[in-house]
């Protein structure tokens, strides 16, 4: 664990410097919005999505240097969606990675456009720097499609529904939530280290299945976090998942259940890179995902 957890850091510290040089500094007008815009993008994350990218895109021999900006511009896609469910308008979160959320340093205007200008800037890395240049397009198609409203936005608008009870909780709106608003993103994450690593549509798919998969299992585990965890490790409130009405799978299938669950996908995803012959990290990084404690 010890090994793995050195290569996720040598991994976070490439990809902090490349959202640092990719991002607008303060010094450029207007400052307020770019100093929020780094103030979430450059937090202490963990970076999963753009090492999933990187670390696949490295399995397949591909170009780490090809793969950097679009790694960049998924860890901004993410951070756009934090900064949106951090405002008071949906989860009203005071603690995001052990910090103070943007909207309560920055007020809940400024959030809203640092997020924003956070998605718009990633498809401006991939549109500017992403190499080669036949790949832009199928890049863009992928991640966008992961956050609209048939990814994230979808899973995000099915949770505010279900919190409010508007739709009825069931396994089958849970799986919905949970496939579009965390899985779809880390799924596309690894489909773009394939695809600018070289990989066959065969090869692509195979990791875009495990990649369905984590995501998944990572959800599952974050809603055992929230009950099991702690507010210190985590770096944000727990129990907030009942306090606010969320659809979880604890809520559901019940704690244990929910763990057996998570074995399953676990092994899932396994199963999908296990004809990889170089996906020793890979699989070592899933095995950390699924098993972490933050």
């Amino acid at each position: 664990m010890n090994c793995i957890k050195r290569v996720l850091k040598d991994y976070q510290s490439v990809i902090n410097k490349g959202i640092d040089y990719y991002l607008p500094t303060q010094e450029k007008l207007p400052p307020l919005i770019h100093d929020s815009m780094r103030y979430s993008a450059l937090s202490d994350g963990k970076r999963i999505r753009p090492i999933l990218l990187l670390e696949t895109c490295k399995m397949l021999s591909g170009s780490f240097e090809q793969a950097l900006p679009t790694a960049v511009a998924v860890e901004m896609a993410h951070c756009f969606t934090l900064i949106h469910d951090d405002l008071p308008s949906i989860d009203n979160d005071d603690l995001r990675r052990g910090m103070p959320t943007n909207h309560k340093l920055y007020g809940e205007a400024i959030a809203l456009l640092a997020g924003d200008a956070l998605i718009i800037d990633a498809f401006r890395i991939i549109s500017k720097y992403q190499e080669p240049k036949d790949l832009v397009h199928k890049v863009i198609m992928i991640l966008s499609e992961s956050l609209s409203s048939k990814g994230v936005i979808g899973g995000q608008v099915a949770d505010i529904l279900a919190e409010k009870e508007t739709l009825e909780h069931n396994l089958e709106l849970l799986k919905y939530i949970h496939t579009n608003k965390t899985a779809k993103l880390i799924q596309a994450s690894i489909a773009l280290g394939a695809i600018i690593g070289g990989a066959s549509d065969k090869e692509t798919d195979k990791l875009s299945k495990a990649g369905l998969y984590l995501g998944l299992a990572f959800q599952i585990k974050d809603d055992i976090l929230d009950i099991e965890g702690d507010v210190v490790t985590l770096g944000k409130n727990i129990g907030r998942d009942q306090l606010l009405g969320k659809l979880t799978y604890p809520k559901i299938i019940g704690l244990e259940q929910s763990k057996e669950e998570l074995e399953i996908l676990r092994k899932m995803a396994f199963d999908q890179v296990s004809d990889f012959v170089k996906s020793n990290n890979l699989k070592l990084i899933f095995e950390f995902l699924i098993n972490r404690n933050y």
